[in-house]
């Protein structure tokens, strides 16, 4: 009897005997440990010379901080929030405009985003595939490249099936992530002064690992014995969560608009580019 159950639900796939389509929504939470920027006063004569700088001078200096990314992904079906792309689901709205699916990353604590909408991030999902005794367990890998940053994640999921057509969810998945950030997109310009536009204290320069200094006539002499690493970006190391939004999934399938179906961070740049573009 469950071999015949069984045949029945196979030949329903294989001839498209589907119900509808419908939307998915879902969160993924990328903590990572990095390079941040922070405001300080010059004390010492390694750093004195390092900068440039007299003593007690305010000044900005990296030390290690951490840092939360938000990826929201959406589509029609599995095959269309999976995809690493944007795209149109072919759908027109009342006002004849058309939905669209695909994927922002934006900072959790600021909502500024990485990169903008409509693939100016690249989120590529390397490795989706189904696992496990039941079928029912998946292998993740992918890569998230913005700007000179490059991030690799890798891990392990639940996986849901349903009789929606590529109805396939991503109940939940979880794992770790290195690789390395642009430095810019940290926001590691520091000033003393919230206010005052110009009153930026520097920049967080690298210092050179590998130096020779002495001391002469109460000042210190750096040369630099070793280069060639590229400043402009900083590792990161950290552990990321997916988890499958039925409510926003639902709300999506029943407005169309992305921003009325997650609740992105009030007044942040990432809501205002996605309401500006009738997401």
């Amino acid at each position: 009897m469950k071999k015949l159950i069984f045949a029945a639900a196979l030949a329903a796939l294989t001839t498209g005997a589907f119900a509808e389509r419908v939307g998915q929504v879902y969160e993924m939470k990328i903590s990572l440990k990095t390079v941040v920027c922070k405001d300080g006063k010059v004390s010492g004569d390694l750093v004195s010379a390092l900068t440039g700088l007299s003593k007690k001078t305010p000044f900005a200096y990296r030390t290690q901080g951490s840092v939360t990314f938000i990826a929201v992904i959406w589509g029609c079906g599995c095959d269309e929030a999976f995809s690493g792309e944007w795209g149109t689901t072919g759908a027109v709205r009342p006002d004849d405009t058309e939905p669209w699916y695909g994927t922002v990353v934006f900072d959790k604590k600021t909502g500024t985003p990485l990169g903008g909408i409509y693939s100016e991030h690249d989120l590529e999902w390397v490795i989706l595939s189904r696992m496990g005794k039941k079928a029912d367990e998946a292998a993740v890998e992918w890569t998230l490249a913005v700007g000179d940053g490059f991030l690799v994640g890798a891990g392990f999921g639940k996986i849901k099936d349903t009789a929606y057509e590529c109805g396939t969810i991503m109940k939940s998945a979880k794992g770790n992530v290195a690789g390395d950030l642009e430095i810019d997109d940290l926001l590691v310009y520091a000033s003393t002064c919230n206010y005052c536009e110009d009153s930026t204290v520097g920049v967080c320069e690298p210092w050179p690992f590998c130096v020779s200094y002495e001391a002469e006539d109460g000042d210190i002499d750096i040369v630099e014995c070793l280069d060639g690493w590229d400043e402009d970006v900083v590792p990161a190391y950290g552990t990321w969560t997916l988890k499958y939004l039925s409510g926003a999934s639902k709300k999506l399938s029943d407005t169309t608009y992305i921003t009325a179906s997650y609740s992105f961070p009030k007044n942040s740049e990432i809501l205002a580019q996605l309401v500006a573009a009738a997401e």
